[in-house]
């Protein structure tokens, strides 16, 4: 790794970590662990009468990103705080129903923007015949829509070609790794509507999981993926006029949240308070609910002022924030 290729003995959790507290006080005590020798880094997180609500207002903590949060009050006369994350997500699948034709004829639609990796899932039983209307509006071969199967509840999942042939393994050299991890699968763009069958008879008898599932790459996104009237054999999955019968990878395997929370406290001196020193302290979190609680007047007891940063150790692709208490 880039820190093993600098003899660096730390994980990339404990680099970020210094990281969120050197950009705030920039100290360059104790070998620059907390501060920046040739850079001029800061942030603006306000002050303890005027907070800047841009250093926290979104709902929950960023995926390796910081809120950062001023304690309210003196920390010496505060007593217990308690710290309370939420230990696993789940969010709704983000495909929607729209209107692409008329009012009256509704469709599913994957979404568009950058970085996507949008799930539509429904379980069956193997061994019939997929099949779905759709067009699509992706950027040729760099944005992907992908039928896939998982036989082991999600954990791994396999991408199908459909029987028209319109699903390809052609990818530019530069596309995002997901999209190559997961070929063969549609791009380009379709603007008439099409019906593609897919064989599940491979997976004869057996409980399966089929998802629809879009990815995007960081730069350049067209209108996106739309399906309507999925069928196995006989059997309708949708209509295209409600989204909620696809559940998220979420609701399948559900993010593990793990947090990280510190204390920054400052303490000032000489005059007119312009000398200021620092105590930064961790609280420990249990690994089961991801809660915590301090004694503030007691760890920051001879603290002026606090900010207490609160960091989403998100696993690694995964780009959604994890709420907190």
């Amino acid at each position: 790794s880039t820190l093993d290729a600098f003899n660096i003995r730390k994980s990339f959790g404990d680099v970020y970590h210094d990281f969120s507290v050197a950009v705030l006080i920039d100290n360059t005590r104790r070998n620059y662990r907390y501060g920046f020798k040739l850079l001029d880094v800061g942030i603006d997180i306000g002050t303890p009468d005027a907070p800047n609500p841009d250093a926290y207002d979104t709902p929950g903590a960023p995926p390796w990103g910081t809120d950062y949060i001023w304690i309210e009050g003196d920390p010496k006369e505060l007593g217990k705080l308690t710290f309370n994350g939420v230990d696993y997500s789940i969010f709704p699948s983000p495909w929607t129903v729209d209107d692409v034709i008329v009012e009256d004829n509704s469709v599913l639609w994957s979404g568009t923007g950058d970085l996507l990796d949008n799930w539509a899932i429904f379980e069956t039983v193997g061994g019939g015949t997929l099949s779905f209307d759709t067009i699509y509006d992706l950027e040729d071969y760099w944005d992907f829509g992908f039928v896939q199967v998982s036989t082991d509840g999600g954990y791994t999942w396999t991408s199908l070609e459909d029987n028209e042939e319109y699903s390809t393994y052609d990818y530019d050299p530069n596309a995002h790794p997901t999209v190559i991890a997961n070929l063969p699968g549609l791009t380009s763009w379709i603007p008439d509507w099409i019906t593609l069958t897919y064989d599940l008879g491979a997976y004869a008898d057996q409980d399966i999981l089929v998802a629809f599932r879009m990815v995007t790459d960081w730069g350049t996104h067209y209108g996106g993926w739309w399906i309507d009237n999925v069928y196995v054999d006989d059997t309708l999955i949708s209509d295209g006029t409600d989204a909620s019968v696809f559940k998220d990878i979420t609701d399948i395997l559900p993010i593990n949240n793990n947090f990280t929370v510190t204390f920054v406290g400052y303490i000032y001196h000489g005059k007119g308070n312009q000398k200021i020193e620092h105590k930064v302290v961790s609280m420990k979190l249990d690994e089961m609910t991801e809660s915590g609680w301090f004694e503030l007047n007691k760890v920051l007891k001879n603290a002026d002022s606090a900010v207490m940063l609160v960091t989403f150790d998100a696993p690694e692709g995964f780009t959604g924030y994890a709420d907190y208490t």
